[in-house]
């Protein structure tokens, strides 16, 4: 694809599964290819937030966030121009841990 979005969400987890974003950064690239692997990293919004016991924060990883940011159709068109029928799928693998081959798609 010629570009694509990365989200990410941090949320804040109550006992009871109740779940709410307390934080989220965007970023959009176009310099990626396939097969190679690219560092991303994603710069989040600023947070203050406080755990009670047994509170806990999950990391949220995506594509897409909309429709609080423009919709991307993984073209280089800007989201105002986009159609339908040009968009392209991204398949985006999240290797965690260093040197770890693990892909998470």
């Amino acid at each position: 694809v010629e570009g694509t979005d990365y989200v990410a969400r941090v949320c804040h987890v109550t006992p009871n599964n109740s779940s709410q974003n307390i934080a989220e950064g965007i970023i959009r690239r176009f310099d990626l290819e396939p097969g190679k692997r690219t560092r991303i990293e994603i710069t989040l919004s600023p947070v203050m937030n406080r755990l009670a016991i047994g509170d806990r924060l999950r990391i949220h990883i995506c594509s897409s966030s909309y429709p609080k940011y423009g919709r991307h159709l993984n073209t280089r068109e800007s989201f105002h121009l986009e159609v339908e029928r040009n968009a392209m799928l991204s398949k985006q693998c999240l290797i965690l841990g260093g040197t770890n081959n693990g892909c998470h798609v």
